[in-house]
């Protein structure tokens, strides 16, 4: 049972720490709209 909640809290710090670095970093996925965009734009230009 301590096992799984350090493990549970070592997921969980290491997800929120992630997240705050890549926004420290500006790294971040494009939104999904802005992808269909795109592909949309490329396959029909074609």
């Amino acid at each position: 049972l301590i096992e799984v909640i350090l493990s549970l809290m070592m997921f969980t710090g290491c997800s929120m720490f992630a997240r705050l670095r890549g926004q420290e970093l500006g790294h971040s996925l494009p939104k999904l709209k802005q992808v269909m965009e795109d592909e949309k734009q490329r396959f029909e230009g074609k």
